[in-house]
């Protein structure tokens, strides 16, 4: 029986890395956020400095690391990397779950953690709060967002959650 935790995650980081040469521990929370809100996973989280985060996930890629399958490093001019370990190979994954990941790695893949972060952020808030009331508390947790900035991740979160 596969553990399908640990098979969702060594897929999202193949994935992502196909898309980006550099993923983070930061994109790592947010796509994984964007899984559960798919319904996919079913890590706690709370809201933190960059947005929803999750323990559990934290440590998910510690044990991960230690077992082998990713590689994580750090370069303190840029951050964290990681990468699938080489040679580890990916168990099957239901289609249905594939899709969304390749999906979200299609749409988000790209984005700089910033951006996952406000967009992680008002997705944390969609569904509880009117549209008005999320854009005021998102602009009051990250000052650095615009209002502008923060409509279109609202947008975003509408369009695909």
């Amino acid at each position: 029986m596969i553990d399908e935790k640990k098979t969702i995650f060594a897929y999202l980081v193949s994935k992502l890395n196909e898309k980006t040469e550099q993923v983070g521990k930061t994109t790592i929370q947010k796509m994984m956020y964007f899984l559960k809100r798919k319904g996919l996973v079913d890590y706690e989280y709370t809201l933190y400095h960059y947005g929803p985060y999750s323990f559990e996930v934290e440590g998910e890629l510690i044990r991960l690391e230690s077992t082998g399958i990713i590689d994580v490093s750090w370069d303190p001019d840029r951050g964290y990397f990681i990468r699938l370990a080489e040679g580890y190979d990916l168990a099957e994954l239901e289609t249905g779950v594939k899709e969304a990941i390749d999906f979200l790695v299609e749409k988000f893949g790209q984005k700089r953690a910033r951006d996952l972060s406000l967009i992680a952020t008002v997705l944390y808030f969609y569904g509880r709060l009117s549209e008005s009331e999320i854009i005021e508390t998102v602009k009051s947790l990250k000052p650095q967002f615009s209002e502008l900035e923060v409509r279109k991740a609202l947008e975003v979160v509408k369009e695909i959650f």
